[in-house]
């Protein structure tokens, strides 16, 4: 196991400021993790992948830019927040595959039925640098997971995060 790259700031966002890192290993796309600033005995930790299409162009066809808005909200209002951004762009299919789904939506199909007809129902997001992350950038813990996804809770699980307990975003 390589030691990570760590780069960090301080970042003003709309709801505050918030410690921001890029954490990243050779070869692979660098992770960013925003944090509350003040010190925490506990981490308030949510995972959320890349969305291009949802943050950058304020797409309709997912939740993922009002998730992103609420984890942005999260690290800069409260302690112990933490939002780690996972580059895995499409649930880790990738822009070509999420584009194509966008496709098959624009034909009137839901998004879970789009991902269905392009063979893409099931996520590929991994999670496994997440308990690296954690130690690299020492989170305290206890360590509640913010998710309403039971696939996530179960992946998350597998890939040895150490969490305590499961929570909401809101």
């Amino acid at each position: 196991m390589s030691t990570p790259l760590i780069r960090s700031a301080t970042m003003t966002t709309r709801y505050g400021d918030v410690a921001i890192h890029a954490i990243g290993w050779p070869g692979e796309q660098p992770y960013v993790v925003l944090r509350h600033p003040a010190a925490a005995d506990h981490t308030l930790l949510r995972l959320q992948a890349q969305c291009l299409t949802s943050t950058a162009f304020a797409a309709l066809m997912c939740d993922c830019g009002p998730q992103i808005e609420a984890g942005v909200r999260l690290a800069a209002t409260r302690p112990g927040g933490t939002l780690v951004y996972l580059p895995q762009e499409g649930r880790g299919y990738g822009l070509f595959s999420k584009v194509e789904i966008l496709s098959q939506m624009n034909g009137g199909l839901s998004l879970a039925a789009a991902q269905q007809a392009v063979g893409r129902a099931e996520s590929r997001l991994s999670y496994h640098r997440v308990p690296q992350i954690i130690s690299a950038l020492a989170l305290p813990e206890p360590i509640t997971l913010l998710t309403e996804s039971t696939a996530k809770v179960r992946a998350v699980e597998a890939a040895g995060v150490p969490f305590a307990g499961v929570g909401g975003l809101s």
